[in-house]
């Protein structure tokens, strides 16, 4: 296979591929599927972040307008590609991207390019996973050991439920 064809295939058998922390696109687009963190089953597009005159100077809003150019922390890649649309073969949404992209480089597979914002307990996923953790806490000073049990068995079917949406999707 051509090399621009093996780098293609490279990238459709990344796909599916769970994101690792939050970050924001600076290059290509991409569908999520964020059912892990919002329960929403209906895939997300997400495209390039544009800085103009107007927004150079406001801050990033990941959880507000910058929404639609964030990928969280355990959402799920589904595609992804290196430019806005459908090169046609021909190139010319490559270098359409190019243009609307200046100093941002390409990737050598053909895939999106994104900034890392935060990591580990920071990013969206550990948010949640401290939540749990410190309610658990919070939780077992005031309940019984019984009730202690059951709390949790129920956050952990609740965990494993959602695993399995995500697994079917």
């Amino acid at each position: 296979a051509p090399p621009a064809a093996a780098g293609a295939a490279e990238a459709a058998a990344a796909m599916n591929d769970s994101v690792p922390c939050d970050c924001v696109l600076i290059r290509g687009t991409a569908v999520v599927n964020e059912a892990s963190l919002t329960g929403e089953s209906v895939p997300q597009m997400k495209d390039r972040l544009t800085v103009d005159a107007q927004s150079a100077s406001l801050p990033l809003e990941m959880n507000g307008r910058d929404r639609v150019h964030t990928l969280f922390a355990g959402t799920s890649i589904m595609s992804a590609s290196q430019t806005s649309g459908d090169s046609g073969g021909d190139g010319a949404a490559a270098r359409e991207e190019s243009i609307a992209a200046p100093g941002v480089p390409p990737t050598p597979d053909g895939g999106a390019l994104c900034f890392v914002l935060r990591t580990g307990f920071s990013s969206s996923q550990g948010e949640l996973m401290q939540m749990i953790e410190f309610s658990q806490q919070q939780l077992q000073s005031q309940l019984q050991p019984r009730q202690q049990q059951q709390l949790l068995l129920q956050l952990q079917l609740q965990l494993q439920l959602q695993q399995l949406r995500h697994q079917l999707q």
